[in-house]
């Protein structure tokens, strides 16, 4: 089901890249919840939201039990999140960042063999279903992946190939993985978790028969495009030349903010 979609309105002046319109259409998918229990809403929210499916699940059960008054459900899928924010991470990079740093053919067509090989592997191993250890062919082929990648992309950002490369630490060794939940108000609960993208947030309430009243979802896409502010710093310093620089300037400062929903520039003439 689509989680949305961002549209941009730019035009170039003077040097200048100006943003004219940043908007941020979202369906309102969690008022599909409202009436649910909790095993109902938990079979739902992986199929409303296929990206990130992991972590809306694990948010969703937390969230859920704290407004309940329990305690969160203690079999985190530590080691399908882990793989989840990594495939994300390759994903931009093998598949978005060549295409918007001006790559070669060949180049980019190397770095999407690169991406194929990671993701052969992970589904070859059946890390997603399994993992109760990670799995070292696949972390092999990730750390593979990156070393490629360095010498692919070598203008890439350097935040993006050093924090995929953490995230093969984090799960070679286990690591706690980002999350916390409370009650903050009876038979209401949240939970934070640390995704690809950054942290997303799950707040519930029940009623007194467990029945959900109101369920909000908040997505680090929604934070950083719910105005022009984060685009717009990202393009302060940018002086492009021509129309052509400034598209791809544009280009590059919307991927570096890593929207999850489908997005498209429209450029006044």
């Amino acid at each position: 089901m689509s989680g949305g979609e961002l549209f941009i309105r730019a035009a170039f002046a003077d040097g200048r890249i100006l943003l004219r319109e940043t908007r941020l259409s979202r369906p309102p998918l969690t008022r599909l919840l409202i009436g649910m229990g909790e095993r109902e809403a938990l079979a739902a929210i992986p199929t409303l939201y296929s990206l990130c499916r992991e972590a809306q699940t694990a948010a969703a059960a937390a969230a859920l039990a704290r407004a309940k008054g329990e305690e969160p459900p203690g079999n985190l899928a530590t080691d399908r999140l882990w793989v989840e924010m990594l495939h994300e991470r390759l994903w931009r990079l093998c598949l978005d960042w060549p295409r918007v740093l001006n790559c070669s053919a060949a180049k980019i067509d190397m770095a999407r063999q690169t991406f194929a090989t990671w993701r052969a592997s992970l589904y070859q191993q059946d890390c997603l279903e399994r993992t109760p250890t990670p799995c070292l062919q696949v972390l092999q082929t990730a750390r593979q992946a990156l070393i490629l990648l360095e010498d692919i992309l070598p203008s890439a950002p350097s935040a993006l190939l050093d924090g995929a490369t953490d995230i093969v630490h984090a799960w070679r060794e286990k690591r706690f993985y980002p999350f916390f939940s409370t009650t903050f108000a009876p038979d209401r609960g949240r939970s934070v978790i640390l995704t690809a993208r950054g942290w997303l947030q799950h707040e519930v309430m029940l009623r007194g028969d467990g029945k959900i009243i109101s369920y909000a979802i908040h997505a680090p896409t929604d934070r950083k495009f719910a105005d022009s502010r984060q685009l717009a710093a990202r393009i302060a310093n940018c002086s492009p030349l021509n129309l052509e620089e400034a598209k791809t300037a544009l280009e590059r400062a919307v991927l570096s903010l890593d929207p999850c929903v489908p997005w498209e520039i429209v450029w006044e003439s």
